[in-house]
């Protein structure tokens, strides 16, 4: 199994964080609302459909961002009562964090900021070597598998 290029590194930098920060998934999205990397257990979490809503939610907050003039926008925290969702751009992609009960934007602002900056580098690269169009054609289905396999054991183990 290859452990190394942009795809690990951003596996890599989301499972550590969910162990330090204690979020339960994170899902690195391309704008279509496809799911390009992911750790963590989503539960009863469609996370089809939730990738879905997070990529247009992205997209309609980058419209409200243009309407003020800005460019973009860096965060933003959903606090439920239940969960809370952190969405941020990656590099091309949009990174939503799931954490379980309300979380407020300084418990998890400059961690998950951090994590944003830390995983654009393998994003971009990512989504460059799939011709700019966010499909991962050259992965095969077996690693891909193998990996998530390995992430999934790593989460149970505590490690």
């Amino acid at each position: 199994m290859k452990e190394d290029g942009p795809l690990f590194d951003a596996r890599d930098g989301l499972g550590r964080y969910l162990v330090s920060s204690g979020a339960q998934l994170a899902l690195v999205i391309d704008e279509a609302g496809r799911v390009l990397v992911a750790a963590g257990d989503a539960g009863q979490l469609d996370a089809t459909a939730f990738a879905s809503v997070v990529a247009a939610h992205y997209e309609a907050n980058l419209q409200l961002a243009s309407l003020v003039g800005e460019p973009d926008f860096r965060t933003l925290l959903h606090q439920g009562e239940q969960s809370s969702i952190y969405i941020a751009g990656v590099g091309g992609a949009v990174l939503a964090v799931v954490y379980d009960g309300t979380r407020r934007l300084a418990e998890v602002g400059p961690e998950a900021l951090l994590l944003a900056e830390r995983v654009e580098s393998p994003i971009r690269e990512l989504i460059a070597e799939s011709g700019g169009d966010g499909r991962v054609h050259h992965l095969s289905p077996d690693w891909v598998e193998a990996v998530e396999s390995e992430i999934d054991r790593l989460f149970k183990e505590g490690v």
